[in-house]
């Protein structure tokens, strides 16, 4: 899992094209908290090898970042929760922070986008 290029961390038309442009503050502000609430959590999973926390905390992950836009995010979550899957399955450090990473450019991005607005 690799750093993504700002292109992939965030799409801001997606949102745009699922809300239109009234809805999308309150909507940022709402993932943004989500973001706030579930990066600890998910990154102690990953570190204690909770595969069961872990799977539960990124399927609820993927599906509203990717459609905010937080492509990088939703995938990594995606790719997480599959890796659940494999019974010998031990996460690492790494992942955690490299997910933890994802997290901070997701929130980043999503700050500048409320912003903007």
């Amino acid at each position: 899992m690799s750093a993504a290029n700002d292109s992939c961390v965030f799409n801001p038309t997606v949102l745009s094209d699922l809300l239109g442009d009234d809805s999308i503050n309150d909507f940022l502000a709402n993932y943004s908290q989500l973001l706030d609430e579930k990066k600890l959590p998910l990154s102690t999973a990953i570190r204690q090898n909770n595969r069961k926390l872990v799977r539960q905390l990124s399927h609820q992950l993927i599906s509203t970042s990717l459609s905010v836009g937080a492509l990088e995010l939703g995938e990594i979550c995606r790719t997480v929760e599959l890796a659940c899957d494999d019974d010998g399955l031990i996460f690492s450090a790494n992942e955690a922070d490299h997910l933890s990473d994802a997290f901070d450019r997701a929130q980043h991005a999503v700050s500048e986008l409320i912003n903007g607005y």
